[in-house]
């Protein structure tokens, strides 16, 4: 473990480049995987383990920024492409750029883990699952990590079989669940937070067969897959393919985050333009209309007639899935409190957001 200064270059290549300096580096001789990994959450998951096996955590990327003055708060913004395979997504830090999203910036306070008094995971409150009509899938409230590491979303066997059973049919051979790729082009399935609902196309929770590898790709020509997976236990992990339909954004500072519709625009590196607000001592948004209850959660409870319409389906159970109970210690502020964006920071000094938004392919 060291440190080494890291230099972000403007997005279209002009002059200018940010020094962000003695940033916490590991250096490993053996690894599973070649893509470096540089840290954006919470301080209770940048840590190492010294050389006298103790726990260090250090500051990640934004607290960095922060610490320098480079950004008033570690906070930053997430634009996720919506075609899975073509474009650019970006990440703008210290600020919101309104021009990929449309509707109001909801806030949300973000949950502590079971047994833990301090959020760790970028996360949030999921209350509801609907069809495009309002039929309930399942209810409750479920602790559900935002991931954007995750190419795919994790719910648990029951959630998925709910989900499974309402769009699709079920093939007990492959253990799927499958349907014509053109049925799905204009459903929706609908994620509800704090009173507050998302609509996400059925498009993006797919994989037509072709690229399905554990399928006959002949029977199941025209097909397109669930690829809502599970991890076999009470997880649930909103990953990129929910992500594509919000516009996302961190505030590490006071445990918030904020989501929008997101209007899918693709991050051009050679005209970096967008309209800026500045994130000064918190998300400029709006609270979520159930804000004072969105840090605590017990369950999500399937609440849809599972029966499957493929007779060559297997049993789907009906049962909640039921998730170690949280009530969090933090005092979640009153309703109807402002989260107002400002262009002068506490001690009257403006500063800019970084211009210098990172983005992937």
């Amino acid at each position: 473990m060291g440190t080494d200064d890291v230099v972000l270059f403007p997005n279209n290549g002009g002059e200018g480049e940010l020094l962000i300096e003695d940033v916490s580096l590991g250096v490993i001789s053996l690894s599973n995987s070649s893509n470096p990994v540089m840290g954006i959450g919470f301080k209770a998951l940048q840590s190492v383990v010294d050389y006298n096996l103790d726990q260090v955590e250090y500051d990640s990327l934004p607290y960095q920024m922060a610490n320098q003055d480079i950004i008033n708060i570690p906070a930053y913004s997430i634009s996720i492409l919506t075609n899975k395979t073509i474009g650019n997504s970006s990440i703008t830090f210290g600020a919101i750029d309104s021009t990929r999203f449309t509707g109001d910036l909801n806030v949300f306070p973000i949950p502590y883990p079971a047994g833990r008094n301090e959020p760790v995971y970028i996360s949030i409150v999921l209350n509801k699952i609907t069809t495009d009509d309002g039929s309930e899938l399942a209810s409750g409230a479920a602790y559900a990590i935002l991931d954007t590491g995750s190419s795919e979303t994790y719910f648990p066997q029951d959630i998925v079989n709910a989900i499974g059973s309402t769009y699709f049919q079920h093939d007990s051979t492959y253990d799927i669940y499958y349907s014509k790729c053109s049925r799905l082009l204009e459903t929706n399935i609908n994620f509800e937070f704090s009173g507050v609902s998302y609509s996400v196309p059925m498009t993006q929770f797919v994989e037509t067969a072709d690229d399905f590898f554990v399928v006959d790709h002949e029977q199941f020509s025209g097909q397109c897959i669930l690829n809502i997976l599970t991890t076999g236990d009470d997880t649930f992990m909103l990953g990129d393919s929910f992500l594509r339909s919000v516009y996302m954004v961190v505030d590490l500072e006071n445990g918030e985050v904020g989501l929008a519709s997101s209007l899918g625009i693709e991050f051009d590196e050679d005209n970096a333009s967008g309209n800026f607000t500045e994130i000064v001592d918190s998300i400029p948004g709006i609270q979520a209309p159930g804000y004072d209850s969105g840090l605590d959660y017990t369950q999500l409870t399937v609440t849809a007639n599972t029966t499957d319409s493929s007779s060559s389906s297997s049993s789907n159970s009906n049962s909640g899935v039921s998730l170690n109970t949280q009530k969090s210690k933090k005092t979640a502020k009153k309703n109807g409190k402002s989260h107002k964006g400002k262009k002068t920071s506490k001690n009257g000094k403006s500063k800019k957001q970084s211009k210098y938004r990172l983005h992937h392919d």
